[in-house]
């Protein structure tokens, strides 16, 4: 195959089938990738249109036991200098590190995994010349993040796709920096008809009418409330019973890879054991919460803070430091005004669904801590976040679908990370500080709906260019009103034409 692009490509991460198929069509295009990692490097090394492409285990990046071989040849060391300048990316790494292992590692364990990493990859990108990183998502798996640090060390290019949900993508250099706000006087001339014209009748479909994913996520929340009354029988569905049983013939088989990474790949016994020690644990805290929980009281003025399932890359590193939502709702409680109520809600999936990546996100000082504020009130996990929004004064979050919902039915909002797809909307606040939040209160004050909506509308076509038709990943390829093979050759199509766009302007 002739490559008509020519670059050192570097691809963490390819697992998903749909990936897969971008990837391979856009090889097909012309566009080599001459390094990637995968869990499924037999599936790759037989397909054709891997042949010149360098197929790395990624599990060597993941188990902490097969980290510590990496090194053994490297010549490279690192002095006091390097590892300062690096220090931010140590304590996001620290933090990542702690939604991989079920068994909390020390500190002293992490640093070590991710000294060896950072050595292993600081040389691989200089031995082998890596121009261009193409991430497939926010990188958040730990041992990418170091990759897309070193990059940026390095002024290596960098892809990242972003998603939207609503089968766009947004293709970045970054993925913790805000895009530009929407240019207050763009198009201002023009009629709320005349911007709807502009945007034009697929995009308003798809961003303002009912979204199956959302409505996939309000019925999943949903299911999830129900195992509340079931106990610790809510841990096992059909699915589950159906491998407890093919459990029986061989209870110490490993695993199929692992979902914690850090930890040697578990065996299927290890992995239901785990679930049960998760489950007591949740279901003690989730009749702990219930205990906290005041009732809602639509009259008075307040904001509704709904809490992020915890751990997802749309905290951690999408979050920033707010990924401790503490330190947002500790922020809020001091920037609201004396008559204003923050009511925080935890999310339904937090103590309900059986993950136990989740084993040391909440405890108990969690939740005291947040009602220990005068003007905080904990709500329950029932109450509609679609009640909320239409009576509250504005929802915050930090990168979460509720703030688009919130736009999109007129009221601005707050959001505590520039991560969020749409944060460049001018109805859109993004705070770090006391300060900041009161501003953006003071405004949010005299916002008007027409006015939230007029933002949305133009927001919409400053970056309709930007938005490509795609999916984040094969699950979300079944709600889509355009077929597969459409979803596959379009973003394979728009990526390589944005590929060679960047490369222009660099050369």
């Amino acid at each position: 195959m002739e490559y008509i692009l020519r670059m050192k490509v570097l691809l963490p991460a390819l697992n998903d089938t749909y990936h897969i198929d971008v990837i391979s069509t856009l090889i097909k295009k012309g566009v080599a990738i001459d390094y990637l990692l995968t869990h499924r490097q037999d599936e790759l090394k037989k397909l054709p249109e891997f042949a010149k492409t360098d197929i790395l285990d990624e599990t060597q990046f993941q188990y902490a036991y097969k980290v510590a071989h990496i090194n053994k040849n490297n010549p490279e060391s690192f002095d006091e200098k390097f590892i300062k300048d690096h220090r931010e990316l140590e304590s996001t790494f620290l933090a990542i590190t702690d939604r991989l292992s079920f068994y909390p590692k020390t500190v002293h364990e992490r640093k070590r995994i991710y000294y060896e990493l950072l050595l292993y990859w600081f040389h691989f990108l200089k031995k082998h010349a890596i121009t261009t990183i193409f991430f497939l998502y926010v990188p958040h798996l730990g041992y990418d993040n170091i990759i897309y640090a070193l990059a940026k060390y390095l002024y290596l290019d960098v892809f990242i796709m972003r998603d939207t949900l609503y089968h766009k993508i947004l293709l970045n250099t970054d993925f913790n920096a805000t895009l530009d706000k929407v240019p207050q006087n763009f198009l201002n001339g023009l009629t709320m008809n005349q911007l709807k014209q502009k945007v034009g009748k697929d995009m308003l479909s798809m961003f303002f009418h009912t979204n199956e994913l959302i409505s996939f996520n309000i019925e999943l929340n949903k299911i999830t409330m129900k195992q509340n009354t079931m106990g610790l029988l809510s841990v096992f569905d059909f699915q589950t019973w159906k491998s407890l049983f093919a459990l029986l013939h061989n209870p110490f088989e490993k695993a199929d890879g692992s979902f914690l990474f850090l930890e040697k790949p578990s065996r299927w016994l290890d992995s239901y054991w785990m679930i049960v020690l998760y489950s007591v644990k949740t279901r003690s805290l989730l009749k702990y919460y219930e205990t906290l929980v005041s009732p809602v009281d639509l009259s008075k003025k307040f904001i509704y803070f709904g809490l992020h399932y915890q751990p997802e890359r749309t905290t951690l590193p999408e979050g920033g430091i707010f990924e401790d939502q503490l330190l947002a709702i500790d922020i809020l409680a001091k920037s609201v005004p004396k008559d204003w109520i923050v009511y925080v809600k935890e999310h339904p999936s937090q103590l309900c669904r059986s993950d136990p990546r989740k084993m040391n996100f909440r405890d108990k000082a969690f939740y005291d801590k947040i009602v220990s504020y005068k003007n905080v009130k904990l709500i329950p996990m029932e109450c509609s976040s679609q009640t909320l929004i239409q009576y509250n004064q504005c929802a915050v979050t930090l990168t979460g679908s509720v703030g688009w919902e919130s736009l999109t039915v007129g009221k601005p909002i707050i959001v505590f990370s520039r991560s969020a797809w749409y944060a460049s909307c001018n109805s859109c606040y993004v705070v770090h500080s006391v300060k900041e939040c009161t501003v953006a209160i003071s405004s949010i004050q005299t916002s008007t709906k027409i006015q939230v909506e007029k933002d949305v509308l133009t927001y919409l076509c400053y970056y309709k260019d930007k938005f490509l038709t795609g999916a984040f990943a094969s699950e979300f390829t079944k709600n889509a009103k355009v077929s597969y093979s459409f979803l596959v050759e379009d973003l394979a199509k728009e990526l390589m034409k944005r590929i060679f766009r960047k490369k222009k302007n660099n050369s």
